[in-house]
């Protein structure tokens, strides 16, 4: 049985391989966004960080915000694995619930900023 963080960090490896073999070139806006992820949910909140991701709804945001939905609906054993019924778990789950997920978000974000940062190139000027 394989430990809850080598799950975290298998999930981030595979998502951060999913970046290296994109065609477009978004592997440094990536990095930087994955590097911002674990703080963006601490100060503004889950729900906001997904909000906010998917308002900017392309390239980057676009994949990150996909990786970040895809990883908690896994978790939370959803029978859909898109962002807008996640979103619509979240808004209705107890606070208990809603933090415990919100923990767990933070867990992965710091594992995707670890093999981000190893593993992506960053944007040449």
């Amino acid at each position: 049985m394989r430990m809850k963080e080598q799950i975290r960090a298998g999930k981030a490896y595979s998502f951060v391989e999913e970046v290296k073999n994109t065609k477009d070139s978004i592997e440094g806006k990536y990095k930087s966004l994955a590097k911002r992820l674990p703080q963006m949910i601490t100060q503004n909140g889950l729900l906001s960080t997904l909000s906010f991701l998917k308002s900017k709804g392309k390239g980057e945001h676009e994949l990150l915000l996909k990786h970040i939905c895809e990883y908690l609906a896994e978790e939370l054993s959803l029978e859909k694995k898109d962002c807008k019924y996640l979103i619509k778990e979240l808004l209705n789950m107890n606070l208990e619930r809603y933090m415990f997920i919100s923990q767990e978000a933070i867990y992965f974000a710091i594992w995707l900023k670890r093999i981000a940062e190893g593993e992506l190139e960053d944007d040449t000027p």
